[in-house]
């Protein structure tokens, strides 16, 4: 994960840590499995802290804004459909291809943290 602090000299900003496909914020106050938001536009997710100092998700009630998630959209890779049903009539069993062509399907490329970038933003004390 790329991780982005604004401003780059800054000292203090909000705790977190990674495990997997999953961020957490102080020390587990909030956190999410990034790869189950992951889709097929680009996703932002505020941190933010609200009035009485809770870490939330969104920037509904929220007092300071503390991080921002971003993912970016799913992938997709093109392979085989060997399951592929040969249309009536071209004799075919399944075996991807029409006519001689293969035919193609789309995949989602496997979710990785390392597409994920993180922007920390300073708090006053």
């Amino acid at each position: 994960m790329k991780v982005i602090k604004e401003p780059e000299n800054g000292k203090n900003f909000v705790d977190y840590s990674t495990r997997s496909t999953k961020i957490s914020f102080n020390d587990g106050e909030i956190s999410a499995d990034l790869q189950k938001k992951e889709r097929d536009d680009d996703v932002k997710l505020d941190v933010c802290m609200d009035y009485m100092g809770g870490l939330t998700f969104g920037t509904s009630g929220a007092k300071v804004y503390v991080a921002q998630i971003f993912i970016p959209a799913r992938q997709y890779k093109e392979v085989v459909d060997d399951d592929y049903m040969v249309p009536y009539g071209d004799g075919g069993e399944g075996d991807g291809t029409i006519d001689g062509q293969e035919h193609t399907k789309l995949e989602p490329v496997p979710f990785s943290m390392d597409n994920v970038e993180l922007t920390l933003f300073e708090q006053e004390v």
